[in-house]
């Protein structure tokens, strides 16, 4: 699941994460504007940014649950930060869920919505989502899962580039 083909050794689970990440930071942002100026379009915006958070999570979760399964060994300090990442994360995913029960049937209600729950939910849900990409961050950076095998190739130094053959600089194209 390594994308070479378009130029970047990421996985799949790396490229989607995005996803989540902004839209419940969106959703977050929507209930804070929300709780201190209640219009209805703060609200929209944050039920509508809970919506693609939830929806990005669960594209992550799956292509995650597919990389847990393929490159972490089955036992050692990479499988126990593997699943601590995804408990975080499920967390999260739970916080946000239960931001949509609660706001989603006000869609459109606006003001004299009360958005004290989605700015807790919100904030916890966002903190555990930072804490499960430091997870992950370390998760690739120290022990090596999801990141394709290095090569001999990968050490080497670029090739010097020579210099021009006439000794003096380019000067344009011609």
């Amino acid at each position: 699941m390594f994308g070479r083909a378009i130029g970047t050794r990421r996985t799949l689970h790396a490229r989607l994460i995005a996803v989540p990440l902004a839209g419940y930071a969106g959703a977050l942002l929507g209930y804070v504007v929300h709780a201190g100026a209640p219009e209805r379009f703060w609200l929209d915006f944050a039920i509508t940014m809970n919506i693609v958070g939830v929806a990005g999570a669960i594209a992550a979760a799956l292509a995650g649950a597919s990389d847990l399964r393929r490159h972490v060994p089955e036992a050692g300090p990479a499988r126990s930060a593997a699943r601590t990442h995804a408990v975080l994360n499920t967390f999260a995913f739970a916080l946000f869920t239960a931001n949509l029960a609660v706001y989603a049937p006000r869609w459109g209600d606006g003001p004299g919505t009360d958005a004290s729950a989605g700015v807790t939910l919100g904030a916890l849900g966002l903190a555990a989502t930072f804490a499960a990409v430091g997870l992950g961050r370390a998760l690739v950076a120290d022990h090596n899962v999801g990141a394709p095998p290095r090569t001999a190739a990968d050490d080497r130094p670029p090739a010097p580039v020579p210099p021009p053959a006439s000794g003096r600089a380019p000067t344009g194209i011609n």
